[in-house]
């Protein structure tokens, strides 16, 4: 399945939307999740994208690909993609 974590913009056809960090999370430790694309701004009082990846390298529950970040926020974004970069397909133990 293909994720897309947007608390605004609309999933593409195809994709499975997600607007919270738990939302996604909860999709990645089915397994299923091949692709995914994220948002790092997800409203008011939400934990936004970093805490996600973060959390993908913590524990290892990554999609199949490699994630991809579709963020407007420009710092927000390249945060994600550094921690994305270092991480990706390595073990929890490893990060």
């Amino acid at each position: 399945m293909k994720l897309w974590l947007d608390d605004v913009r609309p999933a593409p056809p195809g994709w499975v939307q997600a607007r919270t960090i738990e939302e996604a999370q909860r999709w990645l430790v089915t397994g299923e999740v091949e692709e995914a694309s994220l948002d790092h701004d997800l409203g008011v009082e939400q934990p936004d994208g970093r805490a996600l990846v973060r959390w993908m390298a913590q524990t290892g529950h990554w999609p199949k690909h490699r994630p991809v970040v579709h963020s407007m926020n420009p710092v927000g974004r390249m945060y994600m993609e550094g921690v994305i970069e270092r991480y990706f397909g390595k073990r929890p133990e490893d990060a």
